[in-house]
């Protein structure tokens, strides 16, 4: 594209200065010499990392893949996942783990919270919402009433539950489809992983995606 807008190419759509500052957003966007070629940067890749002294020295460079291999990979289908508002950079992990968000709730708010409670039945009214619950320790059930609920079941477990939603809100939650998901658990020799940038690793498998979990 910048080569293309360099020639010329793109003179019918863009004036010579909206050109010239095009290129250089691509220049800069694609990491690209002042001839406009691809020479690589210190953040795709080592063989050897660098380091101080002449051991291991300014460190030895992956070798840049084709283009053609990397249009065949696929990997660029991926890119625009990180712009989304559920994958936007920079995200941070919790130190000791997700569940650690949770627990400060638990912390701050226990008293308000009731564990081991399967919900069995939702009714709303012009007045607000009644949820009854199941003990799943104790077998007994009781009733919960508030103005609003804000609902985190996940659709699959709601859909089961008993409801006076609209039949077309029935149908939507009916209708959506989880992504299948598979956690593996694996013990290594070493965290190779922490060489890694970025935690997301994509594959030619049908499972396309793998995540990593820095433990």
């Amino acid at each position: 594209m910048a080569k293309a807008a360099n020639s010329g190419k793109l003179d019918g759509a863009l004036s010579a200065e909206d050109k010239a500052i095009f290129v250089e957003y691509l220049r800069h966007e694609g990491y690209l010499k002042k001839d406009l070629s691809y020479k690589g940067t210190d953040g795709r890749g080592w063989i050897v990392n660098p380091g101080a002294g002449l051991d291991p020295g300014p460190g030895k460079e992956a070798e840049l893949f084709g283009f053609s291999d990397v249009l065949n990979s696929e990997l660029w289908k991926y890119f625009a996942s990180v712009t989304n508002h559920e994958m936007q950079w920079t995200m941070f992990q919790p130190v000791g783990g997700m569940d650690q968000i949770a627990r400060g709730f638990e912390r701050h708010m226990g008293h308000l919270i009731k564990f081991n409670m399967e919900v069995e039945q939702i009714r709303q009214s012009d007045h607000g919402v009644t949820v009854s619950c199941l003990d799943t320790k104790t077998g007994k059930r009781s009733q919960v009433s508030a103005d609003y609920v804000v609902c985190t079941i996940p659709l699959p477990v709601l859909h089961q539950i008993d409801t006076d939603f609209s039949d077309d809100f029935k149908e939507a939650i009916t209708g959506v489809s989880y992504a299948l998901v598979n956690k593996t658990g694996l013990q290594m020799k070493r965290r190779f992983w922490r060489r890694i940038t970025g935690s997301m690793a994509v594959t030619s498998r049908r499972s396309r995606m793998a995540l990593l979990a820095i433990t």
